[in-house]
C-alpha cells in the first residue's frame, strides 16, 4: 500500500524524534494500525499491530532487564524485578508514547477515534510497544537497546521520578502484574457547595473493593484511595 506524501512526512518527522531511520517505512506505518480500523475495513488483508505489540512487550522487558542488571550490580533479584516492573508498565509506555506524540499517527476506526482513542493510555502504551517491535524487525535488538538505554533513558528515568509517589501508578502496576486484574475507581459521593466540594472515591480491583480515598477533586481522591489501598495491602513502594 503506497503511503501518501502527508503520511510519509509524519512518519519521517517521527523518525527524527526517535532518532532512527527506517529501511522499510511501511513497517513503521504498520505499527500504527489499530485493531478498530481492521474491524471497519473492507479489505480482508488489512492487519492490525497487535502482533507487534506482543513482540514489543517482550523486547522492552528484555531491554530493561539487561539495563538494570548492568547498572545496579548491588541490587538483588527482588529489587531488580521491582525496578523493571515499574518501568515496563502501561503508564510508563503511555508516557513515552505521549512524549513522542504517537497518538497523532494512529490509524483507527472512526468510532474509536471519536471516543478519544488517540489519547487513551492503554492504546498509546500498546502503540509504543508496536513501535519498538517495528524498529527491532527493521534492525536488531542492539539498536532498540541503544535507543532506549542511551538516547532516551532520561525519559524513562524522569517517569520513574515523577511516578515514585504516584500511588495510582504503583497500585495499577502491582494489580496488573501480580493479580492480573483491572484497577478502576468509583466515585461514591461529593459533598459541599460547588466551590468547595469534597470527593469520596473507592479503588476497585476487578469487582473487589479496596480502600476509599478523600480529596478536594476526583484526582486527589483517587490518589488517596490508591495510597490507602497500597498501605492496606502491604505493597512495598519505597
Amino acid at each position: 500500500m503506497k503511503l501518501s506524501e502527508e503520511r510519509l512526512k509524519k512518519l519521517n518527522d517521527l523518525e527524527e524524534r526517535i532518532g532512527y531511520k527506517f529501511n522499510d517505512i511501511e513497517l513503521l506505518d504498520f505499527a500504527f494500525h489499530h485493531i478498530s480500523k481492521v474491524n471497519e475495513s473492507k479489505n480482508k488483508n488489512y492487519k492490525s499491530n497487535e502482533r507487534l505489540e506482543f513482540l514489543g512487550d517482550a523486547i522492552l522487558g528484555a531491554v530493561f532487564a539487561e539495563y538494570f542488571f548492568k547498572k545496579h550490580d548491588e541490587k538483588d533479584e527482588g529489587k531488580l524485578t521491582k525496578l523493571k516492573s515499574m518501568v515496563t508498565c502501561e503508564p510508563s509506555f503511555g508516557y513515552a508514547a505521549e512524549y513522542f506524540d504517537l497518538g497523532d499517527l494512529l490509524i483507527m476506526g472512526k468510532g474509536e477515534a471519536k471516543s478519544g482513542g488517540r489519547k487513551r493510555i492503554s492504546t498509546l502504551s500498546d502503540t509504543f510497544e508496536a513501535l519498538m517491535a517495528s524498529i527491532y524487525l527493521d534492525s536488531s535488538y542492539e539498536v532498540v537497546y541503544e535507543l532506549i538505554t542511551v538516547k532516551h533513558i532520561g525519559l524513562f528515568m524522569k517517569y520513574l521520578e515523577t511516578s515514585s509517589l504516584n500511588y495510582k501508578s504503583i497500585l495499577q502496576n502491582y494489580i496488573q502484574r501480580e493479580l492480573k486484574e483491572k484497577l478502576t475507581y468509583r466515585l461514591d459521593k461529593s459533598v459541599g457547595p460547588d466551590h468547595d466540594k469534597t470527593f469520596y472515591v473507592t479503588a476497585l480491583c476487578g469487582a473487589n473493593e479496596l480502600e476509599q480515598g478523600v480529596g478536594k477533586n476526583k484526582k486527589q481522591a483517587e490518589q488517596d484511595a490508591a495510597k490507602n489501598s497500597i498501605i492496606k495491602m502491604g505493597i512495598d513502594f519505597e
